[in-house]
């Protein structure tokens, strides 16, 4: 199975490291990247079942390719947000495409991601967390109906867009040395 990650913009040196990591290795980018959670500060504290560690402790992945989610994000941008956005495309990112067979497995977690959690607060719904094995028969890596709801939700009413809110994700918990890996661009544009 592939896993993508999108790299930040600002990425510096060759390692991949999860947030609560580069405190205090990279204390600004660890500031940039904090804000993905303004609103959500508390999801940053929660313990992912299986891993035994918290949420910004492992690596995010997803097992649906960027050209998938950007296809979806594209159709529901055309069809419902206002002109004013329309302007943030083209979109020109750099992601990392992995196959999982190259990583500890042992360090490998699937959130399945299926329903709605309230409160980020993963007690009473373990059965959302899989550990890596046998995972090709276990998740789906389409792109599911909920999250194009979501996205066209998002772009109806003017709310934060979260690309990958109710989407799998893989969790890696470690780093990852970059060179190990190839970095992908990818482009998509707006018509």
């Amino acid at each position: 199975m592939y896993l993508y990650h999108s790299l930040p913009p600002n990425l510096t040196g060759t390692t991949l490291y999860p947030l609560n990591m580069m405190k205090g290795i990279i204390d600004d980018i660890f500031q940039d990247q904090a804000k993905k959670y303004e609103g959500r500060e508390q999801l940053m504290q929660t313990k992912i079942p299986k891993l035994g560690c918290l949420w910004n402790d492992v690596l995010h992945f997803s097992p649906i390719s960027f050209e998938q989610m950007y296809n979806a994000l594209y159709d529901s941008l055309t069809k419902y947000a206002p002109e004013n956005l329309k302007i943030k495309y083209p979109i020109h990112r750099k992601f990392l495409k992995i196959d999982s067979e190259l990583l500890n497995q042992d360090n490998l977690c699937i959130f399945l991601n299926q329903v709605e959690i309230p409160t980020y607060n993963f007690t009473g719904f373990e059965d959302q967390f899989i550990i890596f094995q046998n995972e090709k028969e276990i998740i789906q890596i389409d792109i599911s109906p909920t999250q194009i709801d979501k996205y066209n939700e998002a772009f109806q009413k003017g709310r934060r867009l979260l690309i990958y809110s109710h989407s799998p994700h893989v969790f890696y918990k470690g780093y990852i040395e970059l060179e190990k890996f190839g970095i992908c661009n990818f482009s998509y544009y707006s018509t």
